[in-house]
């Protein structure tokens, strides 16, 4: 699907800093954010990879993605890591997932050096926005990132049940167009995937669902990459070093 004209001109200095990042960099600086990739980041790539027809994009991707016998999402890799053994391999990876996944939103669940296993939760908020006719939604996820790690190679997983909705109550088009004051309400709430478009083509907010569809798994991809980038070529940005 072709991107339109005018957005490849408004997203021309985008497309070069994040093909910088995301392609040629080896390491993407964690200085700034505990978060792996910002929500406008994987939006943006994954506008570049599959186009900005959300709904078309996200049923084509059924041809190679279903849901797990649970009704979950699940991808995984092995990753080829050189001659690096197990213990090594936790280290780096021990070592990123800690300065990694280390604010409120995200957590490390389990670090086990025994068992050469890291599971942690992750997070990327306001992935698609939905306005109804009374309330609004804003989706985001909170997968598990789970790493089994072997001499020279370790295994990734990328798990979630589902999509974490804000419900704003009142936030809907009716409400606005009557102009009725006052702060909607929000709610929590979980869309399961069976519920949702591409899995179900009566899905009332398609187009929210299948931009949410496509953009997780643009981020279990980014996040795999960035994986694979840690254990072959270290992380860059929080060694010690004294002489500046």
């Amino acid at each position: 699907m072709n991107t339109p004209t005018s957005f490849r001109t408004r997203s021309a200095r985008s497309l070069c800093l994040m093909l910088l990042v995301v392609l040629s960099s080896p390491i993407i600086s964690l200085r700034t954010s505990a978060q792996v990739f910002k929500t406008s980041e994987v939006e943006q790539f994954s506008i570049e990879k599959y186009g900005d027809e959300w709904v078309e994009q996200a049923s084509y991707l059924t041809e190679f993605i279903e849901l797990d016998k649970n009704n979950r999402l699940s991808f995984s890799r092995v990753i080829q890591c050189g001659r690096k053994d197990a213990d090594k391999l936790y280290e780096l990876l021990n070592e990123w997932f800690t300065k990694t996944f280390s604010d409120k939103k995200s957590e490390i669940i389990t670090n086990s050096k025994t068992e050469k296993m890291i599971i942690a939760k992750g997070y990327l908020d306001d992935m698609a926005d939905h306005v109804g006719g009374v309330n609004r939604y804003i989706v985001g996820i909170h997968p598990l990132i789970r790493v089994d790690i072997k001499d020279k190679r370790i295994k990734v997983h990328f798990l979630l049940s589902n999509y974490d909705v804000k419900k704003a109550s009142g936030g809907g088009l009716i409400s606005k167009i009557s102009g009725k004051d006052g702060t909607p309400k929000e709610y929590d709430s979980k869309w399961m995937f069976e519920n949702t478009y591409p899995f179900n083509q009566d899905d009332s907010h398609r187009k929210a669902s299948a931009q949410a569809f496509v953009m997780t798994h643009i981020y279990s991809q980014m996040i795999f990459d960035k994986i694979e980038e840690v254990v072959n070529d270290g992380i860059v940005g929080f060694e010690d070093d004294d002489n500046w």
